[in-house]
């Protein structure tokens, strides 16, 4: 946004912190923004867009996928005394 206006991050920092309502706006278009891209999410999904319906039941319903993962191993451990003589 800085470079849109012309001016240096630092510089924009320092003017919003002038003019409150410069970040003001910045939050009510980004909010907007927001509303936009749900709005287009929310077409997908309703036009079948699996990929959308997934991901939108992930973030609002809490859907979410399952996987069994068996981790059943077996590991043999042979404790040798020092000074012991190994059987082989």
């Amino acid at each position: 946004m800085a470079a849109w206006v012309g001016l240096t991050p630092e510089g924009f920092r320092q003017r919003k912190i002038r003019e409150p309502a410069i970040q003001e706006v910045i939050d009510e278009e980004r909010g907007k923004g927001k509303v936009s891209l749900r709005r287009s999410q929310w077409k997908l999904a309703q036009a079948g867009n699996p990929t959308m319906n997934i991901w939108l039941g992930k973030q609002w319903l809490g859907q979410r996928d399952k996987q069994d993962i068996d981790q059943t191993n077996t590991v043999n451990v042979t404790i040798i005394k020092p000074g012991a003589k190994q059987k082989k």
